[in-house]
């Protein structure tokens, strides 16, 4: 079995934005663009670009727009948002495109924290697949908890 076909990775934040690529197209004309979206679990693809322009039934078409080179811009991210985007041209497949989003939230709140006191931060990463917890469970995703200076922490830190 051959792949031929570009396989995208695209992550970001609950509330954020995304920029999802249409990678090595053949015509830099946008007017022959389709965007479809999967979700994981789901049995069901919708069309949410068609000939370039956003459908308007697009239940994100207030938060999506096509940039100059085709790519799909989405804004104010939503857990649905995460899944499969594929770009396409002439009914062919261009690029694969997998959004994931990440959430962290604490029970605690800026004004609890104290010199010595615990701050639990949960994890949430919503993907093509499932939500699931920030723990290394696939080896597509290899999360981890970092200090402002980008050095690993250990699990149990302080």
């Amino acid at each position: 079995v051959r792949c031929v076909k570009d396989a995208v990775f695209v992550y970001s934040r609950l509330g954020g934005d995304a920029l999802l690529p249409c990678s090595n197209l053949v015509s830099p004309d946008c007017s022959l663009i389709f965007w479809t979206f999967y979700k994981g679990g789901q049995v069901r693809y919708t069309e949410e670009v068609r000939g370039g322009q956003v459908r308007e039934d697009s239940d994100k078409s207030s938060r999506m727009s096509i940039t100059s080179n085709c790519s799909l811009s989405l804004r104010d991210l939503r857990v649905d948002d995460a899944g499969s985007y594929v770009c396409l041209m002439h009914g062919k497949t261009i690029t694969d495109v997998y959004l994931s989003l990440l959430t962290i939230t604490s029970l605690s709140t800026i004004n609890d924290l104290k010199p010595g006191g615990t701050l639990a931060l949960s994890c949430i990463l919503f993907t093509y697949y499932d939500a699931g917890s920030c723990r290394s469970y696939s080896s597509v995703f290899n999360l981890s908890w970092v200090a402002g200076d980008g050095t690993k922490l250990p699990k149990d830190s302080r």
